[in-house]
């Protein structure tokens, strides 16, 4: 019983079921890139001058030496630099840092001091300055250490949103201590 081999079946392979699903894949692409060009709507950029606020503490101008730690060109959109502003009066004050330095979201804390202040004014400052440049004020809830705090969010050029935090630290004799936070959250895409 020797069977002699035999060749193998022949069969037509199409390439016509991959290429529908080539196509069918470049449909839906096309598809969602025209729905998001025509519903797309670009960062609205509301930088400017500072408002005057009557009665309000003043806008540091120009910025004093040391102002704007938080200002780094590489990592901060050049649209949210119009939320650095600064009471009249404030100073640096040490332990400025940027705690991720570069890993992950960006984070800079620069701690302050304003002479001739309440811890009042200084928050006040940030709730009349920040809304009319944009900034949307999310909360008024204390730290996590229970000091006063206002934290906003706004949305930026590089597709993120950002927060600006301004924390009471102390308030000893004629003076208010306090930080100024920028971080980049990009969970809230």
């Amino acid at each position: 019983m020797s069977d002699t081999p035999r060749p193998p079946l022949t069969t037509t392979t199409s390439i016509w079921p991959a290429a529908t699903i080539a196509l069918v894949g470049i449909a839906l692409l096309a598809t969602f890139l025209i729905v998001d060009w025509v519903t797309a709507r670009p960062v609205v950029s509301r930088g400017g001058p500072a408002p005057v606020v009557v009665g309000g503490l003043a806008v540091e101008r120009p910025l004093v030496a040391g102002l704007a730690y938080c200002d780094q060109p590489l990592e901060v959109p050049r649209d949210l630099v119009s939320g650095f502003l600064y009471p009249v009066g404030t100073t640096p004050r040490s332990g400025s840092t940027t705690p991720n330095l570069g890993a992950g979201d960006f984070d800079c804390v620069e701690n302050l001091a304003t002479a001739h202040a309440t811890s009042g004014e200084v928050l006040g400052f940030y709730r009349a300055h920040l809304p009319a440049l944009g900034w949307s004020l999310f909360s008024t809830s204390p730290s996590p250490t229970g000091h006063p705090q206002y934290l906003f969010q706004r949305s930026s050029s590089d597709g993120f949103y950002w927060e600006i935090g301004v924390t009471i630290l102390a308030t000893p004799a004629g003076r208010v201590q306090w930080s100024f936070t920028l971080f980049q959250n990009s969970q809230t895409v």
